[in-house]
């Protein structure tokens, strides 16, 4: 990888760190908010930053895609740290815990 694509690599990892810290702000899920940015920062950017430097050292070696992808998808795991959606939309039943059945003909 040229050194202008690491960068932004990096500059997406760095916004979906973001993200995930104000997900894990904003929820009421999680009793020890610190404990949980703490390691989900260290643990996905550090992949990220593994992955980079791999690729930039050796870039015929594949294995920095691999480790820049677990950062990237640390990252995608905060969601379900984030607070409920408000209101009743396209995917929530009308009945929490109760599902229809369809009959199929």
């Amino acid at each position: 990888m040229r050194g202008k694509a690491l960068v932004v690599a990096w500059l997406v990892a760095l916004g979906l760190a973001a993200g995930a810290t104000v997900l894990v702000l904003t929820s009421d899920h999680d009793d020890n908010k610190a404990a949980t940015i703490a390691l989900a920062l260290t643990a996905g950017l550090t992949f990220v930053g593994s992955g980079l430097l791999s690729l930039w050292r050796r870039p015929e070696n594949r294995t920095g895609y691999l480790l820049a992808a677990v950062g990237y998808l640390w990252f995608l795991g905060a969601p379900r740290v984030a607070p409920p959606p408000r209101g009743r939309g396209p995917g929530r039943a009308r009945r929490p815990g109760r599902a229809r059945a369809r009959r199929v003909s």
